[in-house]
């Protein structure tokens, strides 16, 4: 079984998002910090909805794991750290969600 954590960027007037800060700091530093758990990671950056207007997200990032119970004990241990990176490269509030990958 495979699990996933999606985290979404909302499109929004004022937001500002550092992809460079994202991809090349911020990723790598909750890869490091969850450990051998994680098995992929994969940053999205919007372009437009499906009817060509604005993206619904600026940004969607995602990172793949084996165990729920392991990312939420590394979670535990550092997620106020992953967490207190936000302001570093967005100023928009983000939406998480864990889900289990079915196909």
């Amino acid at each position: 079984m495979a699990y996933r954590l999606t985290v979404t960027y909302p499109n929004t007037a004022d937001g500002r998002f550092d992809f460079n800060y994202y991809r090349d700091k911020h990723m790598p530093m909750v890869r490091a910090r969850l450990g051998a758990n994680v098995t992929r990671t994969e940053i999205g950056k919007g372009m437009t909805a499906g009817d060509g207007g604005k993206a619904g997200f600026v940004c969607v990032g995602q990172v793949w794991f084996n165990s729920m119970s392991e990312l939420q004990a590394a979670m535990k241990q550092h997620g106020a750290e992953i967490m207190g990176d936000i302001p570093n490269y967005t100023n928009i509030k983000p939406n998480v969600q864990f889900e289990e990958v079915v196909s």
